[in-house]
């Protein structure tokens, strides 16, 4: 909701910390000086004393314009093209190589095409949706669902989910991709932006790391490109890495590196085999068998 309308009646406004069937969840106020602001609430305080009950309220500044006040909400345009739903299921299927794996089955279920959302979008009700492509729209996924751009992800463009889910991204990732809850990702071409995981996921980078990849919580990653970017894992938790570009003794000193990952290499000049002790990874695996149905 971009904009404002251009008369404001002169009443109580009624806010809800979730939508109601008569109530959007969001309202317009008017301040002494002459500024129009949307506003919503986000948090309520509970008390026993009625006086020190407390609410939070989040406002933002809008433009009135004529016929403003409209939910911009992205118009579905029905199935996705044959090409959409061939790189969702590539996806999938990349997915589910990584061995142990729980969290692709979120980019599972049926997809429909929609056209490109306004500047900030937030998506409801777990449905799963296609974009053509995002080049600076900020959209965020209110519960868990599943969102497929089927492109590139633009430089000031965001892709947040609140609830967790899956995202993917067909082309290069040069904005932001973020997951709040558990989650599919991912990276179809390069990552050139941000990589910003949260909590348990899985996550599939089919490029080059140029930009970062910041782990916050437990994770699968598997990375088939090379790293020119940052890996930054302080407090990932214990996870599992699979890099299959090659990676010698002095690379794996030279990043960064913790004692609760284990990495997985295809290729290096460590010999075949486990090995610890290598800079500060917890363990690295090289060759193992499993790269026959890792590798592509």
């Amino acid at each position: 909701m971009p904009d404002a309308p251009a008369d404001l009646p002169d009443r109580n406004l009624q806010l809800a910390l979730r939508p109601l069937p008569d109530r959007a969840g969001i309202g317009f106020v008017r301040s002494q000086s002459g500024a129009v602001f949307k506003v919503w609430l986000v948090e309520v305080g509970e008390d026993a004393d009625a006086l020190m009950r407390t609410a939070r309220l989040r406002f933002s500044p809008v433009p009135v314009v004529a016929g403003g006040g409209a939910f911009r909400l992205p118009r579905t345009l029905g199935a996705p093209s044959a090409a959409s739903l061939h790189a969702i299921r590539s996806a999938i299927e990349l997915g589910n190589r990584i061995p142990g794996q729980s969290m692709v089955s979120y980019l599972g279920g049926d997809f429909v095409a929609a056209e490109p959302p306004g500047p900030q979008a937030t998506l409801r009700g777990g449905r799963n949706i296609v974009f053509e492509g995002l080049t600076a729209q900020q959209v965020e996924l209110a519960e868990q669902g599943a969102l497929f751009v089927d492109g590139r992800l633009g430089r000031d463009a965001s892709v947040v989910l609140r609830g967790g889910g899956a995202a993917g991204i067909g082309g290069d990732l040069a904005g932001l991709l973020r997951t709040d809850g558990y989650a599919y990702l991912f990276v179809g071409g390069d990552l050139t932006g941000t990589l910003d995981i949260r909590s348990y996921t899985t996550a599939v980078v089919l490029g080059d790391l140029r930009g970062t990849i910041r782990v916050r919580s437990y994770t699968d990653l598997y990375l088939r490109g090379r790293i020119f970017g940052t890996l930054d894992i302080a407090g990932s938790g214990w996870c599992t890495f699979y890099f299959q570009s090659f990676l010698g003794r002095a690379d794996l000193e030279r990043l960064q590196g913790s004692g609760e990952i284990t990495l997985h290499l295809m290729q290096s000049d460590l010999d075949a085999g486990h090995h610890t002790g290598v800079g500060k990874w917890r363990e690295v695996i090289v060759g193992d068998p499993l790269w026959q149905q890792l590798a592509r």
